[in-house]
């Protein structure tokens, strides 16, 4: 069987045709059935000012200074367990520090790990409150089932931290 190169040319334009609709065709989809609803489901959140899925699988969310990170995290991750089916692989939360705030959350790593390593969050939650106290910042301590949430205030800017509490009695007491 010979192939001319025109069958060659035309077989190779109609793979390169139908490979460019089933891309658009998947964009499309993935726009108007996944990434808009989304978007617009956690935007009606209270606490979000913005929300976006600037790729498959990373939601990026601007929530207001004054909300509440743990609520707002958790309603977060379940609008999208109840529009995508499952909880976003990947969600940011923008925040705005500043080198002061970036610099007592470093340090404030040291605490949250003595805390989850003796299983004294009370204490943790109150060295955190205090040393933040002490560098002129505010502090809200949260602790959810999985995670701790610490956002740190100091005038207009704002940091979030969602940190993963260890499972399974890791604390001695």
């Amino acid at each position: 069987m010979r192939v001319t190169v025109k069958q060659a040319l035309i077989s190779g334009i109609a793979a390169a045709t139908t490979l460019a609709a089933l891309l658009s065709a998947d964009w499309v989809y993935r726009t108007s059935v996944v990434r808009m609803p989304l978007q617009q489901a956690v935007a009606r959140i209270p606490g979000v000012q913005r929300a976006m899925m600037p790729s498959a699988g990373r939601l990026s969310v601007q929530i207001r200074p004054s909300a509440d990170l743990m609520a707002v995290s958790q309603a977060v991750n379940a609008t999208a367990a109840r529009v995508l089916g499952h909880a976003p692989p990947a969600l940011l939360i923008e925040d705005h520090p500043s080198a002061q705030l970036t610099a007592l959350a470093g340090q404030l790593r040291f605490v949250v790990a003595q805390g989850e390593a003796t299983g004294q969050y009370v204490a943790m939650r109150r060295t955190i409150l205090r040393e933040a106290t002490q560098a002129g910042a505010q502090a809200v301590v949260e602790m959810g089932n999985a995670h701790l949430y610490l956002t740190l205030h100091r005038g207009p800017n704002v940091l979030y931290q969602i940190l993963p509490l260890p499972t399974g009695g890791t604390g001695r007491g």
